[in-house]
């Protein structure tokens, strides 16, 4: 998995946001994306697969795996 210095500021920012359980739209605001474009900018942002793996990996450190969440 890339380093988190592979990331920008912003896309750091927005994957601690999903991963502290806001939606794509919020949580990219919050990361300084545009209003306008802040879901599509997440959307893609997070399906690209180091990004998705470092959502992943931060969320499985804070415990939320897919059994703790289904529970």
């Amino acid at each position: 998995m890339p380093s988190v210095d592979s990331f920008t500021v912003k896309q750091r920012k927005l994957i601690q946001g999903v991963a502290n359980g806001m939606s794509l739209g919020p949580a990219a605001i919050q990361a300084g994306y545009p209003v306008r474009a802040a879901r599509q900018t997440a959307w893609n942002t997070l399906n690209r697969p180091a990004a998705r793996s470092a959502l992943l990996k931060l969320m499985d450190k804070k415990g939320l795996t897919d059994n703790t969440l289904l529970e």
